[in-house]
């Protein structure tokens, strides 16, 4: 079952719930200031069925959220050098960029639970604020204007109704 499966940015022998920008700090500290491309799998509980959904030249991909209905994934990437917004079927197909912001980072995406919506973070004002916009990338609304106070990963109620964040 599809629901019953774990998405996770990384490289294969990254676990799941690794925050995937602590990893790519360890890695540059690592490895220098070498660029390190990730890419999406999807895995069972168990860890078996190991499947590469994102398979692209460049890169970095990151916070993998389910869709409601479990067939595409919403994520952060920076194929374009900043941090967009993507979907993807599970597949690997279907990709499609829903934000389009030189030089603003737009991150951590969430579907609200009747798949309408997403939640994001975004730099586009000078800092880190809280938006949301449809799944084809349009209608975006501001929901937080906090000068000098980021306001970061949001996440939804379970009803849909409210959004919680750091």
């Amino acid at each position: 079952c599809i629901r019953d499966r774990v998405g996770y940015a990384g490289t294969r022998n990254t676990g799941a719930d690794v925050r995937v920008e602590e990893m790519i700090r360890q890695f540059r500290h690592l490895l220098g200031d070498e660029l390190v491309d990730l890419s999406i799998f999807t895995m069972d509980p168990d860890g078996s069925r190991v499947q590469q959904v994102t398979d692209l030249a460049v890169g970095n991909f990151a916070v993998p959220d389910w869709s409601p209905d479990g067939t595409r994934l919403a994520f952060s990437g920076t194929m374009d050098g900043d941090p967009e917004i993507y979907v993807v079927d599970l597949d690997g197909g279907g990709l499609q960029q829903l934000t389009v912001k030189e030089g603003i980072a737009d991150r951590w995406p969430k579907w609200s639970q009747n798949g309408t919506k997403i939640a994001f973070e975004s730099d586009r004002d000078g800092d880190r604020e809280l938006f949301t916009m449809g799944v084809d990338g349009g209608n975006v609304e501001q929901l937080t204007a906090n000068n000098g106070i980021s306001d970061t990963e949001p996440a939804w109620s379970p009803d849909g109704l409210s959004l919680i964040h750091i």
